[in-house]
């Protein structure tokens, strides 16, 4: 089992796409309507090789700092966070403290100000959008073969549960050359192991290859490298709402050494519910993120 190209126009797309997001949690989907043209002019406005926003200078990045820019959006997500502020995660793999090797800047559509002052971004607000009709066409797919009541008492309409605009955060990450000493031959995690909260996250097309995700027998496969596709995985919240119906992997970026001396930028955009819907008897979404958020040390309050 690994993670399959899947064309979103062929007859059978529907039901490869529950079966891929019930037994691995992702799928790499191809045909989606949206134009490699949007991708890369998009992907322009943030590449460092084409003078995108992670070819500022520190200082210049740090003008846009998300604990000055949560204050200036009035929302405490948005804005950059530079090179090793994330920490890993708790799931499992004792990685809770060590850092990410990657800096990223978090967008919120719906929110007045998210973007930086240094251009229009007119391209990426372009994609936000596409890649919003895109999500919901995908979350109609997994509303309609979703699972019974019986099983799942609170799974319900995910298109109506979404918050797209104000929760679901669009990042841009930049994983910059690694240049670390080792061996070329050993394998180097980028970004630790953990799962995505939320309902659903979409990666469109990341510069190069490394994504790799963890199936329900915990193999990990490699993520297929083909440009102007979009990777789709499970979220936790979805998972826990559908009773485990949808698989919620695992997943990492990781490459061999030798590969890593070039920049990676990747568009990730995660899709929330609403903070009042109930993903369980005891965990609403609102709970659920802000444990998150508290683990991360964001002040952010589920309302």
């Amino acid at each position: 089992m690994g993670v399959n190209v899947l064309d979103m126009q062929a007859p059978d797309f529907e039901q490869k796409f529950v079966d891929a997001c019930k037994n691995i949690g992702a799928a790499l989907i191809v045909n989606h309507g949206i134009s490699p043209e949007l991708i890369k002019a998009a992907y322009d406005e943030w590449l460092p090789a084409t003078g995108g926003f992670f070819a500022l200078s520190e200082e210049e990045k740090r003008k846009h700092h998300w604990r000055e820019k949560s204050i200036e959006c009035e929302d405490p997500e948005v804005g950059f966070y530079p090179l090793g502020s994330e920490m890993g995660s708790e799931h499992h793999d004792h990685n809770k403290g060590t850092k990410n090797e990657n800096e990223y800047y978090h967008v919120k559509p719906g929110v007045p100000g998210s973007y930086p002052n240094t251009g229009s971004f007119e391209n990426t607000k372009q994609l936000a959008q596409a890649n919003k009709d895109f999500v919901l066409k995908l979350l109609g797919i997994l509303t309609k073969h979703g699972p019974s009541k019986e099983n799942a008492p609170y799974f319900t309409d995910l298109v109506e549960s979404l918050s797209a605009d104000k929760w679901s955060t669009f990042r841009w990450l930049h994983y910059p050359p690694y240049n670390a000493p080792g061996d070329p031959e050993e394998d180097v995690e980028l970004i630790k192991v953990h799962k995505d909260k939320g309902c659903l996250t979409t990666v469109v097309s990341p510069s190069t290859s490394g994504l790799c995700v963890e199936d329900r027998d915990g193999t990990f496969h490699q993520v297929p490298q083909q440009a102007g596709a979009i990777i789709a995985q499970i979220g936790e919240g979805l998972e826990l709402m559908s009773g485990d119906y949808y698989y919620a992997g695992r997943h990492t970026v990781r490459g061999k050494r030798k590969n890593l001396n070039k920049d990676r930028v990747s568009a990730a955009r995660f899709w929330h519910f609403k903070p009042e819907v109930q993903l369980s008897d005891t965990v609403t979404n609102g709970d659920m993120m802000t444990e998150y958020w508290r683990k991360k040390g964001l002040e952010v309050r589920a309302s």
